[in-house]
């Protein structure tokens, strides 16, 4: 084809592309032209009674409703002159043809749910969650579910369906049931977040609302919102749990005046004082010396609930400090002995004081109900739970007040305290048994204390594994001779330490099902035990994969850690380190022992973690580091013989390092 051929065929194209550009315009615009038309002609219809006229003429628009609100406005008239059938159908091709408007599902939604058909509904108009028309898909859901369990409301679906109502409404209560559903899934930032409207607006709360929300924003950690929800709690009935919150929010802020001044503020008032509050008040007034009032105050608390538990430890731990003798200068005590004596020694001396005795049959006589309770209630794990530390201070207030008694019947008061509380086979509250296991151990018994820890471990997390596995228990075997005569032969036993090895690894294959105390005690069962390989695995577990920590590059020669667990030990750190230092890994030991010293707030044992940075910066030839950390560890623990030796040795230069 020439060049002037295919210019002229270009242009016959480019006219009839015009000319249709032209024709669909026209239709359009004929199309909408002729649809008013049509409903301009029925409405007139519609207002004169002459429906069967304006039926007519709204079936001719029909096919000139070429548009999502053409569509609607031919099912309103259809419905407005009875045609509900026509109306319907309508609205079907509607929703069909233009199934991403939301206008046409949010009328088709409404008219199934007039029609009480449901289900339906709630399909069409799932696409509007989340939209300005979001309340119909959660008229529609709530109707669906509402013959279901609790559960069903507190699901994450239902929490976007309230948050719909709520924008269609304003009515603040719908956010309020959003916020349930997210607490409980555990999400508290997220409903937290869903009282940002509420408080931008500064929308007016009723006392039992601002209540909800300031427990939402304090579980959330956001103490200023949650201050400012408390202050919205006019109503008397609401303030006192309102002002312990508000207390517990100034004491996390370290604001300890603003904290006492709430507190004080509805004491003074005639309003019901809540038991968290009153025990609060009492452990600021012990610590500020006014003793007398601490006293009434817990006193008065375990009297109106003797099993309140934070009242129950704070009266232990006062009656231990109670009962240290107090340090006093020979004139001191000689003018106590005498009329000399000042107002505050006389005071001093005549309050009324928390005794050990009482709070140990205090805290014994809550035992001896959880037993019995436990008994009824066999297999309740709730009530375990709050007992827990109750029975730890128990035992730990009697052995700190009998510490000259043998040590034989010191620990025989663990076992019997472990027995009494025994739930099943070698099963204990958890607290108890970290505490059994800690205790054991400093008084030597560590074969004791790694058997228990052992036996809770397997009986806790593992008694299935031989059930699963299909594994006979090992037991005694039969052998049959050739004439058909049978011996018992005695199985063999298996050697502690291959006991101890499968242990440790069981627990490594169980890990992310267990507390981090339990994974620490068994790393540190498996390091005396000279299973370092395991130790190794169950710290960095601990220290690198709990508590939502994320590092990248461990276990390299030259890793530096950005950050380890909270919920870890410091000793944990260390060991961990040890171990790194051991293998080589000096880099990895030094970062690690770097962040265990941060995370130390006692100054001996800070020392001795930097004692150890300066021997693992002389192992990298870091010895002006290693110099600065032995000045700092000294500085902080003068006594540190270990840390004055090895300056000694970095100022002479000693060839052995």
């Amino acid at each position: 084809m020439n060049s002037r051929a295919s210019g002229k065929f270009f242009a016959v194209l480019l006219g009839i592309a015009v000319a249709l550009f032209s024709l669909v315009s026209c239709d359009r615009g004929e199309s909408a032209l002729s649809f008013k038309s049509a409903v301009d002609e029925a409405d007139v219809y519609i207002r004169n009674n002459q429906y069967t006229d304006a039926l007519n003429a709204l079936k001719k628009s029909e096919r000139f409703a070429n548009d999502p609100m053409s569509r609607l406005g031919l099912y309103r008239r259809y419905a407005k002159i009875g045609e509900k059938a026509r109306a319907e159908k309508t609205l079907r091709k509607a929703a069909k043809k233009f199934s991403k408007s939301p206008e046409v599902l949010a009328v088709y939604g409404n008219f199934l749910l007039r029609q009480d058909r449901i289900s339906e509904a709630e399909k069409i108009t799932k696409p509007l969650r989340g939209t300005r028309y979001g309340s119909v898909y959660s008229e529609a859901a709530l109707k669906k579910n509402s013959s279901g369990n609790l559960s069903t409301y507190l699901t994450k679906d239902f929490s976007a369906v309230y948050k719909d109502i709520f924008v269609g409404t304003m009515n603040t209560t719908w956010l309020v049931n959003a916020a349930l559903v997210e607490v409980a899934n555990g999400d508290y930032p997220a409903a937290s977040a869903l009282e940002e409207p509420i408080i931008r607006e500064n929308r007016k709360l009723t006392s039992p609302e601002a209540l909800f929300w300031a427990l939402v924003q304090f579980d959330a950690e956001n103490y200023d919102a949650c201050l400012w929800n408390t202050n919205l709690v006019t109503n008397i009935k609401y303030t006192p749990v309102a002002a312990s919150v508000a207390s517990d929010c100034y004491t996390i802020l370290d604001e300890g005046e603003k904290a006492e001044s709430v507190r004080m503020s509805l004491i003074s008032s005639d309003a019901q004082i809540p038991d968290s509050l009153a025990v609060n008040q009492a452990l600021s007034d012990y610590r500020n010396g006014r003793y007398k009032r601490s006293y009434d105050l817990l006193t008065g608390v375990l009297a109106r609930n003797p099993e309140y538990a934070p009242a129950l430890l704070s009266y232990g731990k006062l009656s231990w400090i109670d009962s240290q003798p107090v340090s006093m200068t020979d004139l001191e005590m000689t003018l106590r002995q005498t009329t000399l004596r000042t107002e505050s020694m006389k005071a001093y001396d005549e309050r009324p004081r928390f005794l050990v005795e009482d709070a140990i049959e205090k805290l014994s006589s809550v035992e001896k109900k959880y037993q019995e309770k436990f008994r009824e209630n066999r297999g309740e794990s709730n009530i375990i739970d709050s007992i827990d530390e109750l029975i730890v201070e128990r035992i730990s207030l009697y052995l700190r007040n009998n510490s000259d008694l043998p040590l034989k019947a010191r620990t025989a008061e663990i076992w019997k305290t472990l027995e009494k509380n025994e739930s099943g086979v070698n099963v204990y509250p958890a607290k108890l048994v970290y505490f059994a296991v800690q205790s054991l151990i400093s008084f030597g018994y560590t074969d004791e204390a790694r058997k228990l820890f052992m036996n809770y471990i397997n009986a806790r997390y593992m008694s299935s594994d031989r059930k699963d596995s299909g594994e006979k228990p090992v037991q005694d075997s039969v052998e049959i001779d050739i004439f058909g005569g049978e011996r018992r032969v005695k199985a063999e036993v298996v050697p502690s330490s291959v006991a101890s090895l499968a242990f440790g690894e069981k627990v490594a294959e169980n890990a992310e099902s267990m507390s981090v105390w339990e994974i620490e005690l068994a790393a540190y069962f498996a390091l005396i035990d000279n299973n370092a390989e395991t130790a190794r695995k169950l710290y960095e577990f601990v220290l690198f994969e709990s508590g939502g920590v994320v590092n990248s590059g461990r276990g390299s020669y030259s890793a530096s850690f950005e950050n380890i667990s909270p919920l870890a030990s410091v000793s944990s750190a260390v060991n961990l380190s040890m171990i790194y230092s051991s293998t080589g890994e000096k880099e990895s030991a030094r970062s690690l022992y770097g962040l265990a010293a941060g995370r130390c707030e006692n100054p001996v044992i800070k020392s001795k973690i930097l004692h150890r940075i300066a021997q693992t910066q002389i192992g990298l030839g870091d010895y002006k580091g290693a110099s600065l950390s032995v000045d700092y560890s000294l500085a902080l623990d003068p006594q540190n013989a270990e840390a004055r030796l090895l300056k000694r040795q970095l100022n002479g230069g000693d060839s052995k390092m």
